[in-house]
């Protein structure tokens, strides 16, 4: 028969941890809660999984270091190191299901914190071990009438002490790892990256866009007044069509044609923006890729060729605009085949003029642009128009800039200006 276990006090080292335990489950059925509510940032969300899992693994390590425990070293030093790796994979997986950005810094902020508390719990523990006084609190704990809430609390003020000095010298640390881990990523995924790619069912082209930051809005100063303040924002890598899309590429997804001016390799036109929705669902299950409208911040940096400081989309001169973009002045009041005139700077034909082109933002004309995050913001969460950029055929030099911005409502069709390219995520 297996040796009876043992009680500390009034509970047994077993229901000591299986106490920690449920306090654990607690946090994560909250995390849980958290996570699908929506209702918090995500780098809120990041910070407070990491102190979950660091609190974990340091109510671990007093388990190991009770005075005369009832269980081997052995056994507890397993404990601690499967909850160790168990609690860091469950970490890194939420992380990554929730896009928190620049990973690698917080799990290496997250394992020297472990490691630092590691040894300056033992230390504690050790010296209440040590010390007169601390022995009597301990005993008291084990035979208090209600040992599971004195132990949380014991738990957590050693944590809350040890865990803000830890954390932040973990930081301090992990900066040159940090930015050695970021250098090789950047080379390893850089040279990964193709440059462009085709969609092989309706044969759009995409060109590679690599991220960076960039002074968003009206930085020439004569602009509207949606279009500013001028604020810096930040932009993930990712694919941005070549040239819109086309009045063939839409048939062969869709089955018609609303167009006003035919031709196939002619912009498609008089679609709206709940119009392009579907055509993007229907492309997705068809192609098995995930495209979507382009952000606002997304269109208007690949239309600068990388957030230059650029009031067209390749010149900044009004006089050669002509060279870059079907407008007001030379279009003939009609849509043109695309790719007839000059590419910017990142290769993108007729981001200036043609037609409107959709972005997937609601549309906003003061709060959100004056207080938009810096990392790739996503625009209002609700609204009652949708946003488009670009300019069109029948427009005069001064709506064709990159900065202008349009609304109108999701559901109108009946333009024959507003068209559309797609984006598609570089991983």
């Amino acid at each position: 028969m297996p040796k009876e276990e043992k009680p500390i006090g009034k509970i047994t080292l077993t229901e000591f941890i299986e106490e920690k335990h449920k306090l654990l489950t607690i946090f994560g059925v909250f995390i849980a809660l958290t996570v699908f509510s929506g209702n918090i940032e995500v780098k809120i969300l990041g910070h407070f999984l990491s102190f979950i899992f660091l609190f974990g693994a340091f109510l671990i390590l007093i388990e190991i270091w009770i005075p005369k425990p009832s269980r081997s070293m052995t056994w507890k030093l397993y404990l601690f190191y499967y909850y160790i790796l168990g609690s860091g994979i469950v970490a890194m997986g939420v992380y990554c299901l929730l896009g928190f950005p620049k990973i690698w810094h917080h799990i290496v902020t997250y394992f020297l914190s472990i490691l630092m508390c590691y040894i300056v719990g033992k230390v504690i523990i050790r010296i209440e071990g040590k010390v007169k006084f601390f022995n009597p609190v301990l005993s008291w704990i084990a035979k208090h009438k209600k040992p599971r809430l004195l132990i949380r609390l014991h738990s957590l003020i050693i944590f809350i002490i040890v865990f803000p000095p830890c954390y932040y010298l973990a930081q301090y640390i992990s900066r040159p790892i940090n930015k050695s881990v970021d250098s090789m990523l950047k080379n390893a995924i850089s040279s990964e990256v193709e440059n462009s790619f085709k969609d092989p069912y309706t044969g759009i082209e995409f060109v590679f866009i690599k991220g960076g930051c960039f002074e968003m809005g009206d930085t020439f100063g004569d602009g509207e007044a949606d279009e500013k303040p001028v604020h810096e924002v930040c932009i993930d890598d990712f694919y941005l069509g070549k040239y819109e899309v086309t009045q063939g590429q839409w048939e062969k997804v869709m089955d018609n044609n609303p167009s006003y001016f035919e031709g196939r390799d002619n912009p498609i036109e008089q679609v709206s923006w709940d119009n392009v929705k579907e055509y993007i669902d229907r492309l997705n299950s068809q192609s098995g890729r995930k495209y979507r409208l382009p952000r606002e911040a997304e269109w208007e940096y690949a239309a600068r060729s990388g957030g230059k400081k650029e009031k067209f989309s390749g010149t900044s001169q009004e006089g050669e605009l002509v060279q870059y973009a079907w407008y007001g002045s030379n279009s003939g009041s009609v849509t043109h085949r695309v790719g007839q005139k000059k590419p910017n700077g990142l290769d993108l034909y007729d981001m200036s003029g043609n037609v409107w082109e959709w972005c997937a933002d609601w549309y906003d004309e003061y709060s959100y642009y004056k207080n938009s995050p810096k990392n790739n913001p996503r625009g209002p969460r609700s609204g009652s128009y949708r946003v488009l950029r670009g300019g069109s055929f029948d427009k005069d030099p001064r709506l064709v800039r990159v900065t202008t911005r349009l609304r109108d409502s999701p559901e109108n069709r009946y333009n024959i200006s507003f068209g559309f390219r797609l984006r598609a995520s570089a991983r």
